[in-house]
């Protein structure tokens, strides 16, 4: 994806091993257990513990996040309550993990949590809320399918999908807010292989790759859009895999790595990209 030379993975292991937690936001929580998801998945598939530290501690690393979440996810507003419990979901799912104990609490949390009546309609069309729709009913059975959650899930895709104007785009909407609702759909189409609303992905995903900035950058939103162009990029069944974008997302936040606040929770985002993106270039290597 981007030349090794300039990004040392070795240098941040013990960062993001030791970074404090409790005070933390649910965005610098999403940061590090991206970068820890990552290397853990590159030392399970390619067993480089001697080089990137032992697995156990980063497995130790992501069940202190996960307890962390569910002690605190019910006291938020709504949507970092989303956020929390999706945050939860990815932990727990993590690669090469057998079945446990903590395991089945989340996917019962998860799930209580869908089933709740008490959101009002505005709740319920939120692309937070609704990828932990998603979450909760993966791997779809035929008869959840005609589910009430799972139905008006489907039904706030489809207008969405009605929403969008010939250019591919949600007028109105930020440009942030509209690779929200694609990463929704694109969900939706690898999780529960639904095609639906494919053409619509391919419509919607040029246009808003097109408004994103490839410029050093401190800007908070700036480097959101970044992160999210790069998981987009490689959300490849609707379109295939953009590698030209993933390597200038990549790029670009390497080159806005140095001029954050060191250990800023801005600082923490970008790393945790390319942490992600260096332990992709390894596992792709060996």
């Amino acid at each position: 994806m981007f030349d090794r030379t300039i990004f040392d993975l070795q240098k941040y292991t013990e960062t993001i091993l030791t970074f404090p937690l409790n005070r933390l936001s649910v965005s610098g929580l999403e940061s590090l257990s991206r970068a820890s998801l990552a290397i853990y998945h590159m030392l399970i598939s390619d067993s480089l513990d001697d080089i990137y530290g032992n697995r156990k501690r980063y497995l130790a690393r992501i069940k202190k996040m996960y307890a962390l979440c569910r002690n605190h996810y019910i006291q938020q507003d709504f949507i970092t309550s989303c956020r929390m419990v999706n945050l939860m979901h990815r932990l727990a799912s993590a690669p090469g993990l057998t079945t446990s104990r903590w395991q089945d609490e989340c996917y019962d949390l998860v799930w209580q949590f869908v089933e709740e009546e008490k959101h009002t309609e505005e709740e319920w069309n939120m692309p937070e809320w609704l990828w932990c729709v998603a979450c909760s009913y993966y791997p779809l059975s035929e008869e959840e399918v005609q589910e009430k959650s799972f139905c008006r899930f489907r039904k706030q895709l489809n207008t969405w999908v009605s929403e969008l104007d010939s250019n591919g785009q949600w007028t109105g909407l930020s440009i942030f807010n509209g690779f929200q609702r694609i990463h929704v759909l694109n969900g939706n189409s690898y999780m529960f292989l639904d095609n639906s609303f494919d053409y619509a992905l391919r419509s919607a995903y040029p246009y808003y790759r097109s408004q994103v900035r490839f410029e050093p950058t401190t800007d908070e939103n700036n480097l959101r859009l970044l992160g999210m162009l790069y998981e987009q990029a490689f959300n490849y069944k609707a379109y295939q895999i953009d590698k030209e974008s993933m390597r200038m997302a990549i790029k670009t936040l390497n080159a806005s790595f140095p001029i954050l606040p060191e250990r800023s929770e801005s600082w923490l985002f970008a790393l945790s990209y390319l942490v992600s993106a260096e332990c992709l270039n390894i596992m792709n290597r060996c």
